[in-house]
């Protein structure tokens, strides 16, 4: 388990896939992420089953814990993904499923616990990920954790009747900043 002030990184369990499944299912999600199509609760346990033992993909529930004596909501999901160990690198996603979650800074915490993880643990030297240009709130959060902007995969993607462009950014070791230290400095 990685711990942070606010955000708990944990194994996902079996029983979290019905929350899940409802997430990648939801029209506002996919809008956002680079799945596309809509996903059975049989995919989610093979997508589950597949993890199992993974040397290149490393997938956490996310649970809030902040509130004395509240327990924890599992409210996202966030991973590293295509581990190349050769070259130190990875790229990372994060979805916050539960939208009353959003916009409280939980998943940028989430995100920087996973990035230092895959830097500190894994000895991942690029830490990368993909997002849409129209998606400017997970831009400002990324930004914030000192992702830069690497470039654009111009019309990338067939999403919506229409080719769309995909934003690369990432972060290298001594880039990364912690949210919860950038707001102390305010």
């Amino acid at each position: 388990m990685i711990v942070g002030k606010r955000v708990r990184l944990r194994a996902v369990e079996r029983a979290d896939l019905p929350a899940i499944q409802r997430w990648m299912n939801d029209p506002e999600i996919l809008k956002r992420i680079y799945t596309w199509r809509h996903l059975s609760m049989a995919d989610e346990e093979r997508w589950l089953e597949g993890l199992v033992g993974s040397a290149t993909d490393f997938v956490f529930a996310i649970e809030a814990t902040d509130g004395e004596g509240v327990s924890p909501r599992f409210l996202g999901t966030t991973g590293i993904h295509g581990v190349d160990w050769k070259n130190r690198l990875c790229s990372v996603g994060i979805v916050i499923g539960d939208e009353r979650e959003r916009g409280r800074g939980l998943g940028t915490e989430a995100l920087f616990l996973l990035a230092r993880y895959a830097q500190q643990e894994l000895g991942m030297h690029r830490v990368e990920l993909e997002v849409y240009p129209f998606n400017q709130p997970a831009i400002r959060s990324y930004e914030k954790l000192g992702f830069s902007h690497d470039g654009t995969r111009r019309g990338a993607t067939f999403r919506e009747g229409r080719f769309q462009d995909v934003l690369v950014m990432g972060v290298l070791p001594g880039e990364l900043k912690d949210p919860e230290s950038e707001k102390a400095a305010r």
